[in-house]
This record gives structure tokens, sequence and C-alpha cells, in this order.
């Protein structure tokens, strides 16, 4: 298998799938964090179902990104944190 220059070897997953579910799932935790603020600002429920929609869809996202990532052990352990992390932190702010 040839090593391309960067020192990394070539991905199995399509090009660019990786880096899109990456930027889905920071965008994610952006909205999560935006709803939430827009709930404490306006007082306003209709955040709580966006917020509940954002919560899934970071589930979902997650998921697909730890798919993506293979046997990379050191990515793996960081997304698998994530997963726990906003949970918890969802459980304190709902």
């Amino acid at each position: 298998m040839d090593v391309p220059q960067s020192g990394r070897r070539p991905s199995s997953r399509p090009d660019g799938r990786g880096v899109e579910v990456s930027s889905a799932v920071e965008n994610d935790i952006a909205a999560l964090d935006n709803a939430y603020r827009g709930r404490l600002l306006t007082k306003d429920g209709a955040y709580v179902e966006t917020f509940n929609r954002l919560q899934t869809l970071f589930l979902k996202d997650s998921e697909e990104f730890t798919g993506l990532i293979g046997d990379n052990v050191e990515q793996k352990r960081r997304v698998l944190q994530l997963r726990k992390i906003i949970p918890n932190w969802l459980k304190t702010v709902h």
C-alpha cells in the first residue's frame, strides 16, 4: 500500500465523508449550545423542541462518525468521551 506524503495511510472510506461528519458533530454541539442559550434568554418553549431534535441529531452524527473512524483507537476514544459528556451536560441543562 502506498503511503501518502503526509505519512497517513489512504482511507478506506469515501473521500471527505469523515470530515463532513466531523463538521456535522461540531455543528450539532454548537447548535445545542445556541438553543440552550436562546431558551435561557427568551424563556421561549419553542427552543425545547429544537433542543430535543438537536440532541437526537448529535447522537446520530456522532455514532456515524464513530463508524467512520475505523480502527483509530485514539480518535474513537475521543468521540466516545464526547458521547458521554454531551448527554451529561444535556441532563443538567434540560
